[in-house]
């Protein structure tokens, strides 16, 4: 027995350090647990991605008369910079757009590109701005690159209304004849139409026997004056209301058909 105990005793030690050696090296070399089947990788932005903003059309009404300024903004909304790239702008039935350069954007930066344009045939057309319009980008999303917006041109027309009614004379009575004026004014675009026009006194549902008038040139001070005219004698003393009346018959294309009218009101003694 005396011979086999300082043997036992190395190989019990050798035992110990082996595990211990062991033990410390599986430490080392343990490898990280990976996302397991129900985990989301963390996305990463590698790309830019440039996007249309703060559209514009001036004025926004619009008639074939105009010249329109079309505007917009290109911004990158991605947190990578964008290298220098194209903006574009297509109207109506245009089969390319027009391209308007613009430098380098940083996250959050944008460009402003803009186009104007006279449309001399009126009707309804869309405008489309164009982020990256010559594909000069790898983006993150390229659908969000093109907005598109539906205007209207209006064509040209007259705007007839009546200003400065009075009354001759002033405080008339049953002996008197009264004089109703107003003068009539076209503040259109265009000369009007031939038109009629009158004054309907108190309970009269229309005028009676309303002017003929041919085309009303637009207003200028330099232009032709027009007034639309009425005599008439009150035998019953009351108040009264004169309404001038443009366009009586609704013949000229007006552009704003609520100003045809004046009323003047007046007491007969």
């Amino acid at each position: 027995m005396k011979t086999f105990k300082p043997v036992l005793t190395i190989f019990i030690m050798l035992f110990f350090m082996t595990g211990s050696t062991l033990t410390t090296w599986a430490a080392k070399t343990k490898r990280q647990p990976g996302p397991g089947p129900g985990d989301t990788p963390r996305a990463v932005v590698t790309k830019p991605d440039l996007t249309i903003r703060e559209m514009k059309i001036s004025p926004s009404n619009p008639t074939t008369l105009d010249t329109i300024l079309f505007k917009a903004k290109v911004k990158n909304i991605s947190k990578v910079s964008a290298a220098a790239s194209k903006g574009g702008i297509k109207i109506g039935g245009e089969s390319k757009p027009k391209l308007y350069p613009h430098g380098m954007l940083g996250p959050g930066k944008s460009a402003q590109i803009s186009r104007s344009m006279r449309i001399t045939r009126p009707g309804k057309y869309i405008v489309t701005f164009i982020a990256d319009a010559g594909n000069d980008i790898a983006e993150s999303k390229e659908a969000n690159n093109i907005v598109k917006i539906k205007f209207t041109v209006r064509p040209l027309k007259s705007d007839l209304t009546l200003r400065n009614p009075k009354i001759n004379p002033a405080n008339p009575t049953v002996n008197d004849t009264i004089y109703l004026v107003a003068d009539l004014v076209n503040i259109g675009q265009v000369p009007s139409q031939a038109i009629r026009c009158g004054v309907k006194v108190g309970g009269e549902s229309t005028p009676p026997n309303p002017g003929y008038y041919g085309s009303i040139p637009v207003y200028s001070p330099q232009a032709q004056k027009f007034a639309v005219a009425r005599s008439i004698k009150i035998t019953k003393p009351g108040k009264y209301i004169a309404t001038f009346i443009a366009d009586v018959n609704d013949d000229a294309d007006e552009l704003n058909e609520s100003n045809n009218t004046i009323k003047l009101y007046f007491t007969v003694k």
